[in-house]
């Protein structure tokens, strides 16, 4: 490098004093024009109305540095841009433009200027209002601050060569550009903000409410819609009288904007009396059927029944009437603020005759051990009785279910259920198989009555029992011996409670027992 330089941007300087130097060719390089630097940054207004929060920066490529020889623009070289790493070789200087010059000798020459543009940080003030890293900044709060752009050095490269000896390209000359800093004041304001609303949003007709507000940061309000004028940045405010829906709309400005809010005052839905929905889940029904009525009612103080039930009843509800002989009417009256609402239920006799009854009759098992018990069940619809026969017996309810045996045989159970049009029957075929684990019943029995809970002093009764698949009986406590696997004693005169205990085995070394307890009334 022959020379070196520093120059602010803007100032104008003779080129040809930085080098006196000749190329390889030996020919004195030509005096060249003087050259104008000036290096130019995108600026935003003097003064900045910027909102608290909001970010803004420059970016390098919004930088440039403008070369000018001799009042032609030789190159605008952007941020970003690229130079000869090499100083001996200018090839990469892409943007420059090369200018040829002819000396008195008739030499030729080419020189090229490849610049680099600098970078810049930019700094506030007070970072209360505006804070800043590099090239960015964000507004922090209301304020005035300054904020300045300082720019770093840039650099002119210059580069010579022989044309006539094609000669490379050499660094004649280095500019060293450093432009001042920029400075803006700024201004930032809030964002008005604040409360609006009505101490009730919904109001009988004819009733008022006020309107409250307190604005920050503005510098005037006006009220529109169902008001008008200006308004305070604070304040309260009587409606008066609202016959109809009102709708309120406050706006406040500021230097940082605007604020804007509605708000809407309702009236109040006028009262009715109250609503009830009442009903049955039948609308008829044989004599003597019962029905369950349910009701519901919306702005009701108290219901109270008549007709055919009566007394005070829940505001919703439900309940199963008496027995129905007769077309009847059941009347609920409820009562609210706004008066009284009634209504009725009618519920009519069904007099035409019933269907034929149906049922269902099956057993929880149809083949069972002998000796074991077996579980009939039963439904029906439409009837009124049920009747049990074959080997059961007896008045049966008209849907149930019932444990019958113990059974040593195979049984038939019959069942019929019946009304006044006519009746089903269904019989039970329970199939007994032989059980080779052995069963006793041991009982005793006094005036042939079975078990009775005590006797008579002195009376006579008799012990019996029969087994099934038993070989051998043995008797201990008030009785002992061995005994037949069937069988029946009588025992005389009997004046103290005895127990007797029977044991029963089968072929097999299997064993079942039975206790009988004798109870003899005292002595009269």
């Amino acid at each position: 490098t022959e020379g070196v330089a520093t120059k602010i941007a803007g100032e104008v300087f003779d080129l040809s004093s930085l080098w006196n130097g000749k190329l390889t060719g030996g020919s004195e390089i030509p005096k060249i024009d003087n050259i104008t630097i000036a290096e130019t940054y995108a600026t935003p207004p003097d003064i900045a109305l910027i909102m608290g929060g909001t970010n803004f920066s420059f970016a390098n490529s919004a930088s440039s540095l403008t070369m000018k020889i001799g009042g032609g623009v030789l190159e605008n070289r952007t941020a970003g841009g690229t130079r000869a790493e090499n100083p001996a070789d200018a090839s990469n200087c892409q943007l420059s433009t090369e200018y040829d010059f002819t000396s008195s000798t008739g030499d030729k020459y080419s020189f090229v200027l490849c610049g680099q543009t600098g970078n810049f940080v930019l700094s506030s003030s007070d970072n209360n209002v505006v804070s800043c890293v590099g090239n960015s900044c964000l507004t922090a709060g209301s304020g005035t601050a300054t904020i300045t752009l300082t720019p770093s050095s840039s650099a002119i490269f210059v580069y010579g060569k022989s044309l006539l000896d094609g000669d490379a390209y050499q660094q004649i000359g280095t500019l060293n550009i450093q432009p001042d800093p920029i400075a803006w004041n700024m201004q930032v304001y809030n964002i008005p903000s604040g409360s609006f609303g009505a101490d009730d949003n919904i109001v009988v007709s004819g009733g008022e409410t006020t309107l409250r507000w307190d604005i920050k940061d503005a510098n005037s309000c006006a009220a529109s819609g169902d008001w008008l004028g200006v308004k305070s940045l604070s304040g309260s405010e009587a409606t008066g009288p609202i016959l109809t829906n009102k709708t309120y709309k406050l706006s406040c400005v500021g230097l940082g904007g605007t604020y804007e809010k509605i708000i809407n005052v309702y009236l109040a839905a006028e009262q009715q009396p109250p609503e009830v929905i009442f009903s049955a889940n039948v609308q008829q029904v044989r004599s003597g059927e019962q029905v369950t009525l349910e009701w519901t009612s919306t702005d009701a103080d108290a219901c109270v029944a008549s007709n055919g039930w009566n007394g005070i009843k829940l505001l919703a509800g439900t309940e199963l009437t008496v027995p129905i002989y007769l077309r009847t009417e059941f009347w609920l009256t409820c009562t609210g603020v706004a008066g009284s609402t009634t209504k009725i239920v009618t519920i009519d006799l069904d007099n035409s005759p019933p269907p034929m009854p149906t049922m269902t009759f099956t057993a929880e098992n149809l083949k069972i051990d002998s000796g074991t018990k077996a579980k009939l069940f039963w439904t029906s619809q439409n009837a009124t009785s049920c009747v049990a026969s074959q080997d059961w017996n007896g008045d049966k309810i008209t849907t149930g279910s019932e444990e019958v045996g113990p059974l040593y045989y195979s049984s038939n159970f019959k069942l019929t259920c019946s009304n006044a049009t006519g009746s089903v029957e269904k019989t039970i075929s329970i199939e007994v198989v032989a059980n080779d684990l052995p069963t006793l019943d041991f009982w005793y029995e006094y005036d042939g009555v079975k078990n009775p809970p005590s006797i008579p002093y002195g009376s006579n009764y008799t012990l019996k029992w029969t087994t099934v698949n038993a070989i051998s009986c043995v008797a201990s406590g008030d009785w002992l011996g061995t005994l037949n696997t069937s069988g029946s004693i009588v025992k005389y005169g009997q004046i103290a409670t005895k127990t007797y205990n029977l044991l029963c085995s089968s072929s097999d070394g299997d064993a079942v027992s039975g206790s009988v307890t004798v109870v003899v009334d005292p002595r009269p």
